[in-house]
């Protein structure tokens, strides 16, 4: 959690399931005209550039976004509203992508308010130079601590996107306690989870966690891609989302064959889960 800096990864595939989801389900609900509450409890710096020192050490992103077709036209719906905040910060060539903190600048409204919680105080500097806005707020707090303090507002729906490092390898048990807590707190609150599939790691008892803490009449996504399901360290990643908006399956669902393609190389594999 300390050590941890996004630059190295950001752009990677991870990062391109997370962040279509997330900008997909922040257009979704933006259609509606009242007031959306977005807090990201992880938030990371907010714009990255694809040729600094960091991301070209480990050049991750040419096996996430760098495997898409560009320019980002003819993408599936999922990838829409991603795809135009890309093109908007690279009319030419792709050389900068967006942290989630830029993906809710990019659409925020008058009425809308932006929390941004990031522990690494550089970090969160960063933040505070890339998204001064008069709707954006950020925090030096414990993410997972906001997480379980949430709690309902009159007339105001919220979004949350929870996406820690899992570098304290406590994160496994403490995230689902605080996502206990939050559901009882705001039962209509949308709240999307990452985690990383690892080599060395079973998730299932991670993603178990998680649905017994979303409540039995929760409704639930859970999206899992592994674009290299053979290789060591992180194999992929998974999404778990609690009140997901009714169209997010179905243009998942439309999507991932795609992704799958373009980031799996052939051998990727993907599953797609709801309930009730």
């Amino acid at each position: 959690m300390f050590g941890y800096r996004h630059a190295f990864h950001a752009g990677n595939h991870a990062d391109v399931i997370k962040h279509g989801v997330y900008a997909f389900v922040l257009n979704y609900l933006q259609q509606k005209p009242g007031a959306l509450e977005i807090i990201d409890t992880h938030a990371g710096a907010g714009l990255y550039e694809l040729d600094s020192a960091q991301a070209q050490q480990t050049q991750e992103w040419r096996q996430g976004i760098g495997t898409l077709p560009w320019p980002a036209e003819h993408w599936p719906q999922l990838l829409q509203p991603l795809a135009e905040l890309l093109t908007h910060i690279n009319p030419e060539q792709l050389l900068r992508y967006p942290g989630s903190p830029w993906v809710a600048l990019h659409s925020l409204r008058p009425q809308d308010s932006l929390l941004l919680c990031e522990w690494q105080q550089a970090e969160r500097r960063l933040l505070q130079e890339q998204c001064a806005h008069p709707g954006v707020r950020s925090v030096q707090q414990d993410g997972l601590e906001l997480l379980s303090a949430i709690h309902a507002k009159d007339r105001v729906r919220q979004l949350l996107l929870v996406d820690p490092s899992y570098e304290l390898k406590t994160d496994y048990q403490q995230l689902p306690q605080a996502l206990a807590k939050a559901v009882k707190r705001s039962n209509t609150a949308c709240i999307i989870i990452w985690y990383p599939v690892l080599s060395n790691r079973d998730c299932r008892p991670f993603v178990k966690a998680l649905a017994q803490a979303s409540g039995h009449n929760a409704k639930t996504l859970h999206l899992q891609h592994l674009p290299q399901p053979g290789a060591q360290g992180m194999q992929g990643s998974g999404l778990w989302v609690v009140n997901p908006p009714w169209v997010l399956a179905e243009a998942i669902d439309q999507a991932m064959p795609w992704l799958n393609q373009c980031m799996g190389a052939g051998i990727g594999k993907w599953s797609l889960e709801t309930s009730p």
